[in-house]
Formats: structure tokens, C-alpha cells, sequence
């Protein structure tokens, strides 16, 4: 296991330890789902050790511009310390699909691009209605494409990365609320397997990086206990 899943498994324990204790206490806890509209940008970096020291290159690789929209949803579970302090875990899923017909005979061809992020999140509440948060993310990314006899995954990596953002909260009760996100992520993902056209299938690589950043606007339902 390395350094990235060790940070992440020490962050769920302290959430859940905390969590353990609040459970008898009365609105300590809250549940928060959304479904949610992603922006991506996307550069990819050839990476090159040269006399020691690490080289990054833009890669300038063509990206469908439909590859930069896409949906999701997320799912969290919120610990408040006190009225304006919490903490909380939660699993953000985005699937950005692009679409198009080639050939005489229109062959559909899909192309899918996945970013899973697991996260604790921060949260600090400044009034009832308004709340900015920090979240520090564990992110599985992959590309897969399928078209003319074609169907592989073509790159799988993972990194770390950091979503600002604010909650902007509507009770419609005591426990239930409408809630609108709006989110700025950067992720930095490690390309760690890619699909090599000499070899047909997917291989184990180290000279590839991929930043990500962009906008999330999300609009769901949050219930505390």
C-alpha cells in the first residue's frame, strides 16, 4: 500500500472515531447526496529523468470537446463538531461520455472518461444558509474506448488532489434540507497503465501525468440525525 492509500485510510479512521461517539447525540450527524454537472480541463505530461532531476512536457494530446462536460452524483456522511466546525467522508463519482458515428455504415464509437474521488471533507459552517469547505481527495481515474471491433481500457491511473468549495443550505424541516454545491477541484492523477498500440493490450508505465481542474455544480438533499 502506498503513501496515498495510507493518507487516505488514516483520514476515514479519525472521521469514524469521531463518528462513533456522536451517534447518541442529537443532530451531530448528516447524510448529503447530489447529483452534479462536471467541468474538465484537461493536460496531460510526458514525464523524463534527465541528469536527476524530473522533466515535465506538456503533451499536447487532441481531447474531444465533448470530453469535458459530463455528470455524476455524491454521496457523504458529515460530523459536526460543533456549530461551525465539521468534518465528513464521502465518494464523488464523474463519467464524462463522448459519442459519434464513423464510416459508411455510421459504426458508433464511445469514449469514456471516469474520475472516482474518495474524500474527507472540512467543512466550516459561517452562517445556517452558507458553509465553504475544503476537501482533500484520493482519485481513481480511467479512460475506456469501444468502436469498430475495438473495446479496451486506455489509460488507469490514480492521485491526489483539492476541491474549494461552499454548501449553500434551504431547510425544508428540521432534519431535511435542499442543498446547492458549488465546487473548484484540482487533481493530480499518476497514469500508471496504458493501452500501447505495439503491444495490443494494456501496460504498466511511469512517464505520464494528468492534471485536472474545473468547475462541479451539484443540487441535492441533506438529512441530519
Amino acid at each position: 500500500m502506498n503513501l496515498k492509500k495510507y493518507l487516505l485510510v488514516l483520514l476515514i479512521i479519525l472521521l469514524f472515531s469521531s463518528s462513533s461517539q456522536a451517534m447518541e447525540k442529537e443532530d451531530k450527524v448528516e447524510f448529503r447526496g447530489s447529483f452534479n454537472y462536471s467541468n474538465y480541463i484537461y493536460k496531460y505530461y510526458d514525464i523524463k529523468i534527465k541528469d536527476g532531476s524530473t522533466i515535465k512536457m506538456l503533451n499536447d494530446n487532441f481531447i474531444r470537446e465533448d470530453l469535458h462536460q459530463g455528470t455524476g452524483y455524491y454521496g457523504e456522511l458529515v460530523y459536526w463538531f460543533n456549530h461551525k466546525l465539521a468534518l465528513g467522508v464521502g465518494l464523488r463519482k464523474n463519467n464524462i461520455i463522448a459519442e459519434w458515428s464513423t464510416g459508411s455504415e455510421g459504426q458508433n464509437n464511445k469514449y469514456t472518461s471516469q474520475l472516482d474521488s474518495y474524500y474527507t471533507k472540512i467543512i466550516y459552517s459561517v452562517n445556517p444558509n452558507w458553509s465553504p469547505y475544503l476537501n482533500i481527495n484520493y482519485n481513481k481515474y480511467k479512460e475506456h474506448f469501444s468502436g469498430e471491433g475495438f473495446d479496451s481500457d486506455m489509460r488507469r491511473g490514480d492521485g491526489l488532489g483539492l476541491m474549494l468549495g461552499v454548501v449553500m443550505t434551504h431547510p425544508i424541516n428540521q432534519r431535511l434540507s435542499f442543498i446547492l454545491d458549488m465546487g473548484y477541484y484540482m487533481n493530480n492523477i499518476d497514469i500508471t497503465e496504458k493501452y500501447s498500440n505495439y503491444k495490443y493490450k494494456v501496460i504498466d508505465i511511469d512517464n505520464e501525468e494528468l492534471k485536472m481542474k474545473g468547475l462541479v455544480a451539484s443540487i441535492g438533499l441533506s438529512y441530519k440525525f
